[in-house]
Protein backbone atom coordinates (compact mmCIF):
# COMPACT_ATOMS: atom_id res chain seq x y z
CA UNK A 1 0.00 0.00 0.00
CA UNK A 2 0.50 3.41 -0.42
CA UNK A 3 1.31 4.13 2.90
CA UNK A 4 4.23 1.04 3.22
CA UNK A 5 6.24 2.84 0.74
CA UNK A 6 6.15 6.29 2.44
CA UNK A 7 6.97 3.81 5.64
CA UNK A 8 9.82 3.58 3.84
CA UNK A 9 11.27 6.79 2.57
CA UNK A 10 13.97 8.54 4.46
CA UNK A 11 12.07 11.57 5.47
CA UNK A 12 9.20 9.50 7.22
CA UNK A 13 11.78 7.07 9.29
CA UNK A 14 13.50 10.00 10.45
CA UNK A 15 9.97 11.87 11.27
CA UNK A 16 8.69 8.50 13.14
CA UNK A 17 12.14 8.63 15.19
CA UNK A 18 11.27 12.38 16.03
CA UNK A 19 7.46 12.51 16.67
CA UNK A 20 6.74 8.40 17.45
CA UNK A 21 4.19 6.78 14.97
CA UNK A 22 3.13 8.38 11.74
CA UNK A 23 0.43 8.00 9.21
CA UNK A 24 0.07 9.20 5.83
CA UNK A 25 -2.97 11.15 5.13
CA UNK A 26 -4.24 12.01 0.96
CA UNK A 27 -5.69 15.75 1.50
CA UNK A 28 -7.20 17.24 -2.14
CA UNK A 29 -4.20 19.53 -2.32
CA UNK A 30 -1.62 17.73 -0.23
CA UNK A 31 -0.30 14.66 1.70
CA UNK A 32 -0.50 15.10 5.34
CA UNK A 33 1.62 13.21 8.06
CA UNK A 34 -0.10 12.87 11.13
CA UNK A 35 1.46 12.47 14.60
CA UNK A 36 -0.45 9.35 16.34
CA UNK A 37 0.58 10.12 19.53
CA UNK A 38 -0.63 13.77 19.83
CA UNK A 39 -4.01 13.23 19.07
CA UNK A 40 -6.42 15.29 21.26
CA UNK A 41 -10.09 14.30 21.52
CA UNK A 42 -12.37 17.42 21.97
CA UNK A 43 -15.92 17.11 22.07
CA UNK A 44 -16.82 17.19 18.29
CA UNK A 45 -13.72 15.47 17.06
CA UNK A 46 -9.68 14.81 17.60
CA UNK A 47 -7.16 16.98 16.69
CA UNK A 48 -3.44 15.54 15.75
CA UNK A 49 -0.09 17.62 14.96
CA UNK A 50 1.66 16.89 12.02
CA UNK A 51 3.35 18.06 8.59
CA UNK A 52 2.40 18.78 5.48
CA UNK A 53 5.13 16.26 3.36
CA UNK A 54 6.04 18.67 0.31
CA UNK A 55 7.71 21.22 2.48
CA UNK A 56 7.38 20.26 6.33
CA UNK A 57 5.12 22.67 7.27
CA UNK A 58 3.68 22.33 10.35
CA UNK A 59 -0.44 21.30 10.74
CA UNK A 60 -3.15 21.18 12.94
CA UNK A 61 -5.68 18.36 11.54
CA UNK A 62 -9.03 18.03 12.99
CA UNK A 63 -11.16 15.13 11.90
CA UNK A 64 -14.77 15.27 12.79
CA UNK A 65 -17.29 12.25 12.50
CA UNK A 66 -20.13 15.16 12.72
CA UNK A 67 -20.56 17.49 9.99
CA UNK A 68 -22.78 20.35 9.93
CA UNK A 69 -24.37 21.08 6.63
CA UNK A 70 -23.12 24.05 5.43
CA UNK A 71 -19.78 22.98 6.72
CA UNK A 72 -17.76 22.49 3.54
CA UNK A 73 -19.19 25.73 1.97
CA UNK A 74 -17.98 27.70 5.37
CA UNK A 75 -14.45 26.32 4.97
CA UNK A 76 -14.51 27.10 0.98
CA UNK A 77 -15.20 30.29 1.92
CA UNK A 78 -12.50 30.56 4.74
CA UNK A 79 -9.82 29.27 2.10
CA UNK A 80 -9.87 32.76 0.15
CA UNK A 81 -10.04 35.04 3.38
CA UNK A 82 -6.48 36.53 4.55
CA UNK A 83 -6.98 37.83 7.97
CA UNK A 84 -3.90 37.84 10.83
CA UNK A 85 -6.59 37.29 13.67
CA UNK A 86 -8.70 34.02 11.30
CA UNK A 87 -6.94 30.67 11.33
CA UNK A 88 -6.21 30.01 7.88
CA UNK A 89 -7.56 26.89 6.10
CA UNK A 90 -4.67 25.10 3.98
CA UNK A 91 -7.06 22.25 2.83
CA UNK A 92 -9.97 20.38 3.80
CA UNK A 93 -11.39 17.17 2.57
CA UNK A 94 -14.05 13.98 3.54
CA UNK A 95 -12.45 10.81 4.05
CA UNK A 96 -14.56 7.98 5.17
CA UNK A 97 -17.12 10.16 6.81
CA UNK A 98 -15.34 12.38 8.24
CA UNK A 99 -14.61 15.67 7.61
CA UNK A 100 -10.81 16.65 8.22
CA UNK A 101 -9.44 20.16 8.52
CA UNK A 102 -5.67 21.09 8.14
CA UNK A 103 -4.91 24.71 9.37
CA UNK A 104 -0.89 25.52 10.13
CA UNK A 105 0.29 24.54 13.44
CA UNK A 106 0.09 28.07 16.15
CA UNK A 107 2.14 27.66 19.47
CA UNK A 108 0.48 29.71 21.74
CA UNK A 109 -2.34 29.73 24.44
CA UNK A 110 -5.64 29.41 24.63
CA UNK A 111 -7.88 32.32 26.63
CA UNK A 112 -9.33 29.65 28.71
CA UNK A 113 -6.09 28.14 29.84
CA UNK A 114 -5.08 32.07 30.74
CA UNK A 115 -8.46 32.60 32.83
CA UNK A 116 -8.21 29.66 34.58
CA UNK A 117 -4.14 29.81 35.94
CA UNK A 118 -4.07 32.41 38.60
CA UNK A 119 0.13 31.95 37.85
CA UNK A 120 -0.52 33.73 34.56
CA UNK A 121 -3.35 35.83 35.03
CA UNK A 122 -0.89 37.87 37.48
CA UNK A 123 1.74 38.16 34.63
CA UNK A 124 -0.79 39.89 32.50
CA UNK A 125 -2.31 43.43 32.54
CA UNK A 126 -5.46 44.51 32.00
CA UNK A 127 -4.80 46.49 29.20
CA UNK A 128 -3.77 43.28 27.06
CA UNK A 129 -7.17 42.35 27.07
CA UNK A 130 -8.86 45.07 25.34
CA UNK A 131 -5.84 44.86 22.74
CA UNK A 132 -7.04 41.13 22.23
CA UNK A 133 -10.86 42.28 22.08
CA UNK A 134 -9.61 45.26 19.43
CA UNK A 135 -7.78 42.67 17.28
CA UNK A 136 -10.33 40.21 17.25
CA UNK A 137 -12.64 42.90 16.27
CA UNK A 138 -12.34 43.56 12.72
CA UNK A 139 -11.61 39.68 11.99
CA UNK A 140 -15.01 39.13 13.45
CA UNK A 141 -16.45 41.94 11.04
CA UNK A 142 -14.54 40.33 8.01
CA UNK A 143 -16.27 36.82 8.61
CA UNK A 144 -19.64 38.85 8.93
CA UNK A 145 -19.19 40.19 6.07
CA UNK A 146 -18.61 37.14 4.36
CA UNK A 147 -21.94 35.91 5.95
CA UNK A 148 -20.20 33.46 8.22
CA UNK A 149 -21.37 32.92 11.81
CA UNK A 150 -18.71 31.34 13.35
CA UNK A 151 -21.00 29.93 16.10
CA UNK A 152 -18.48 28.87 18.98
CA UNK A 153 -16.49 32.07 20.10
CA UNK A 154 -15.12 30.83 23.80
CA UNK A 155 -11.60 31.79 25.31
CA UNK A 156 -10.75 28.08 24.32
CA UNK A 157 -11.45 29.08 20.42
CA UNK A 158 -8.84 32.34 20.95
CA UNK A 159 -5.34 31.77 21.08
CA UNK A 160 -3.01 33.96 22.14
CA UNK A 161 0.10 33.62 19.72
CA UNK A 162 3.84 33.05 21.10
CA UNK A 163 6.28 30.70 21.48
CA UNK A 164 7.15 27.93 24.27
CA UNK A 165 9.73 30.00 25.74
CA UNK A 166 8.71 33.25 26.26
CA UNK A 167 6.55 34.34 29.09
CA UNK A 168 3.46 35.42 30.04
CA UNK A 169 4.37 39.31 30.43
CA UNK A 170 5.84 39.74 27.16
CA UNK A 171 3.00 38.25 24.77
CA UNK A 172 1.54 40.50 22.57
CA UNK A 173 -1.86 40.01 22.92
CA UNK A 174 -2.51 41.87 19.30
CA UNK A 175 -1.22 38.65 17.95
CA UNK A 176 -4.59 36.62 18.72
CA UNK A 177 -6.00 33.93 16.67
CA UNK A 178 -9.88 32.92 16.14
CA UNK A 179 -10.29 29.36 15.63
CA UNK A 180 -12.26 26.33 15.13
CA UNK A 181 -14.51 27.22 12.48
CA UNK A 182 -15.89 23.92 11.81
CA UNK A 183 -19.33 24.81 13.87
CA UNK A 184 -19.51 27.82 11.69
CA UNK A 185 -22.87 28.30 9.25
CA UNK A 186 -23.44 30.78 6.38
CA UNK A 187 -26.05 33.37 7.35
CA UNK A 188 -29.04 32.97 6.82
CA UNK A 189 -28.55 29.61 8.29
CA UNK A 190 -31.24 27.52 6.31
CA UNK A 191 -29.93 24.23 7.29
CA UNK A 192 -32.60 23.90 10.30
CA UNK A 193 -29.69 23.93 13.53
CA UNK A 194 -29.55 26.15 15.92
CA UNK A 195 -26.91 27.44 16.90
Amino acid sequence: SKSEIYREKPLFKKLNNIFGSMILIKGDTANFLLNQESAKKGRFGTIWQGIRESDQLPVAIKSLKLIHPQATSVLSLLKQINHPCIAPVIDYFIRNHELFVVRPYFAGTDLKTILKNPSIQRKIEGLNYIKMTKALLPALDLIHNHNIVHRDIKPSNILILHSQEQEPETWDFSKVMLIDFEQSTNFPDNSGIRA
